[in-house]
């Protein structure tokens, strides 16, 4: 089984070298583990100390991780051709609902199964079992000031921004009325931001 992802980012990625009197904080963040689908949650970051100097970037770092696990038994007296189809979507939004990233994952399988061959272990000349992991690092970098306001925290008290997070997804095994099948579709996110900052300049 082949696990593939798409990523749609609708913000600008950005790969310029920080100016001289650009400063980046520590990156820090926080997840949704592995989890079965669907769900929806949000995570946690810190929000940016303006004490620092002045915020003009704002960098994140996503990556999701989808794990699929399809398994069919033919029990019937001949043979059988089965189709396995999984998809799954991680997406990161802005507080105001804006998106951030869509993360698309698909895995697709075909199989001939044998008759049964009298033991329910989804292998053998009558089973199948097919377990994937797909995983997609993103990098979306922000600049555009209505959102940056939104990671903008209090001087010395910059408390935390959550962002949504989502996980939605189905799997299926096709086959004949004799298939025995079992599914399982997780789907987990890591967010971590990064700040862009000047620093104040001395009179």
């Amino acid at each position: 089984m082949r696990l593939t992802c798409l990523v749609l980012a609708t913000f600008v990625l950005s790969s310029a070298a920080l100016p001289a009197s650009a400063r980046s904080a520590p990156t820090v963040g926080n997840e949704h583990a592995t989890s079965t689908l669907p769900w929806s949650d949000v995570v946690r970051v810190r929000r940016f100390d303006p004490s620092l100097g002045t915020l003009q970037r704002v960098h994140l770092v996503i990556d999701a991780f989808v794990r699929v696990d399809l398994a069919v038994e033919n029990v019937g007296t001949g043979p059988m051709a089965v189709s396995a189809h999984a998809i799954a979507l991680v997406s990161v939004h802005a507080p105001t609902g804006a998106t951030f990233a869509q993360m698309p994952f698909q895995s697709d399988a075909q199989w001939t199964l044998a008759a049964y061959d009298h033991t329910l272990d989804f292998a053998g000349a009558s089973g199948r079992r097919s377990a994937g992991i797909g995983r997609e690092h993103i990098d979306v970098v922000i600049e555009d000031p209505a959102q940056i306001l939104a990671f903008l925290g209090a001087p010395g008290l910059p408390g935390v921004v959550e962002l949504p997070v989502s996980a939605f997804g189905s799997a299926a095994v096709l086959g004949g009325p004799d298939a025995i099948q079992r599914t399982r579709l997780d789907a987990g996110v890591r967010v971590r931001v990064e700040y862009v900052f000047a620093q104040p300049t001395a009179p």
